[in-house]
């Protein structure tokens, strides 16, 4: 995955979420691309998002969390 890939992916995720639920998909997009975005810097991908900064904090939080759960999805 590229720099572009996962950041269009970030951003798409973020703007298809319901009223109150981008969080949430913030914390999706963490765990369900933490294998595809090793070596990418998270905080270049949610800048190329153009999301706010505070979301790097969510997104390697979920890579951790990431080995121990499953996507239902």
């Amino acid at each position: 995955m590229s720099l572009d890939d996962a950041a269009r992916a970030l951003a798409d995720l973020y703007q298809a979420a319901p009223k109150g639920g981008q969080v949430t998909q913030i914390h999706l997009f963490g765990i369900q691309y933490a294998d595809d975005r090793r070596g990418l810097s998270c905080a270049e991908i949610v800048d190329r998002a153009r999301l706010p900064k505070s979301y790097v904090t969510e997104i390697n939080r979920e890579r951790k969390l990431a080995r121990y759960v499953s996507l239902k999805i």
